[in-house]
């Protein structure tokens, strides 16, 4: 079974030996005092010129750092925490049946952790053009390398959220039978505040079947289903019998978001696929969701057989916020 799992290119230097921490430290001087390059941001790896020096990297850790990029994925994992498992516990290996899946999963990330960074700094723009000299960076710019994974050809996972009826299921085995009422959707598990999912993923952690492949909190369920793509989660404690293996393949993709959302539809988003040949792929992240319960983005879920006030009180409140591509009756409106 082929798997794919996506980390920041930045993130990359924890996974690399004595040799390719000496590399990276060598590029990062000879861009940083080179004219040509040192006044283009900080990041020697985004410079196009740097493109076969950034993949020998890549390369280096599929070819070295076999063992170190699973045992620091594991390690990063257990101690920060991820949608299935709570923080300070056990690791998790979070992968994608697609490389594009995968990337769009460290690119919200990305986004969503640094966006209370982004909203400091614009308030105080105008300081900072004028004391540094600087303006305040309007979007996020970063390389996300995918690294092509193989898992054993008999390695059993279980199908979660395949459906709603089989999501209803799962749910009231782990105790909210209370809020499967008829609003009750396959968005329940998916909020952008985890406590749910990860109620779920410490309930398959005790289960024979412990892997998982589950929809992406990111893309539309109805898209993920037509193309069968799903994430692949897989606990430390199936670690030896999945027996991960990385091939050796990867895929780049250079990543653009925009940190204020330019229309209704959101925050523009640019992924190039780099290759052989380079794909272009254009489209949004919704807007940052907000409180109030007429939004779409915002979903109530009430206690059913419970009074008024307790459907007030008691709701769970999910919100979600996807990548999504506007119909064209949608950019017809916003024109």
């Amino acid at each position: 079974m082929k798997t794919y799992r996506a980390i920041e290119f930045s993130k990359l230097l924890f996974l690399l030996d004595e040799t390719g921490q000496a590399f990276w430290d060598n590029k990062r001087l000879e861009y940083r005092d080179n004219p040509l390059t040192g006044k283009e941001g900080t990041n020697w790896w985004m410079h196009d010129s740097y493109k076969d020096d950034r993949r020998k990297v890549i390369s280096h850790i599929c070819k070295n750092g076999k063992e170190q990029f699973f045992d620091t994925s594991l390690q990063y994992n257990a101690m920060q925490g991820g949608r299935f498992n709570p923080s300070k516990s056990f690791g998790v290996i979070y992968s994608a049946s697609s490389p594009m899946i995968a990337a769009l999963e460290v690119l919200f990330h990305l986004f969503a952790d640094s966006y209370p960074i982004y909203r400091g700094m614009s308030r105080s723009s105008s300081k900072i053009s004028c004391s540094f000299n600087a303006k305040v960076p309007d979007k996020i710019q970063v390389i996300i390398p995918v690294f092509e994974m193989s898992l054993h050809k008999d390695f059993e996972l279980y199908d979660l959220c395949s459906s709603l009826d089989a999501l209803n299921s799962d749910c009231q085995k782990v105790g909210f039978k209370r809020y499967l009422g008829q609003k009750f959707s396959r968005d329940f598990i998916f909020g952008n505040d985890y406590e749910i999912s990860r109620i779920i993923g410490c309930h398959r952690h005790t289960q024979k079947v412990t892997a998982f492949k589950v929809p992406s909190a990111r893309i539309d369920f109805e898209i993920q289903d037509d193309l069968d793509h799903r994430n692949i989660i897989v606990p430390e404690k199936d670690f030896d019998e999945a027996k991960p293996k990385l091939t050796g393949k990867f895929v780049e993709f250079r990543c653009e978001i925009d940190m204020d959302p330019s229309s209704k539809h959101g925050h523009k988003v640019k992924l190039v696929g780099m290759g052989q040949n380079e794909e272009v792929a254009e489209f949004y992240l919704q807007p940052i969701p907000t409180k109030k319960h007429g939004d779409l983005q915002t979903i109530r879920y009430p206690p059913v057989n419970a009074s008024k006030k307790d459907q007030d009180s008691y709701s769970r409140i999910v919100q979600v916020q996807k990548f999504y591509v506007p119909t064209p009756e949608e950019e017809t409106e916003e024109a």
